[in-house]
């Protein structure tokens, strides 16, 4: 009973907060104007791994969805060298758009979770990325 009521819960959060991420470099979301965002390169997390997966892998949205991901994690592993900015973050909570500062390894977070979620990794880069990581570079040590 108390696991439901924890579930419930946690899904009412989930839904009154979005993180939408912007950056030029990001493919333009169709649905930008109607959802409020700043500009055409925004997306929430969510939409746009969900739209990624529905496109197919042989697709644009997918090959950048992936990219992202990618991204994201070896900034997370404090090994991206590509040098691209960070991207903006928003915050959406009642359609109002926040933004979000100084909590770059929590988005980072979010968006490897969500990309897990959406099964835009593959499931052996899900079990091995962290041992892979291990083998070439050492033992990761928290910043």
């Amino acid at each position: 009973m108390k696991f439901v009521r924890l579930k419930a819960f946690l899904q009412q959060a989930y839904q009154a907060i979005k993180l939408v991420i912007c950056r030029r470099d990001l493919p333009e979301n169709p649905r930008w104007r109607k959802q409020h965002y700043p500009y055409e390169n925004c997306w929430d997390i969510d939409e746009f791994f969900e739209a990624a997966r529905k496109a197919g892998r042989d697709s644009k949205l997918y090959t950048e969805a992936r990219r992202i991901f990618w991204e994201s994690y070896w900034r997370l592993l404090g090994r991206y060298r590509r040098g691209r900015p960070f991207f903006e973050v928003y915050e959406v909570a009642d359609t109002t758009l926040r933004p979000v500062r100084d909590r770059e390894r929590w988005v980072l977070e979010n968006i490897v979770a969500s990309a897990m979620a959406h099964d835009i990794v593959p499931p052996e880069a899900k079990a091995y990325t962290y041992r892979v990581y291990r083998r070439i570079y050492g033992p990761l040590v928290a910043k």
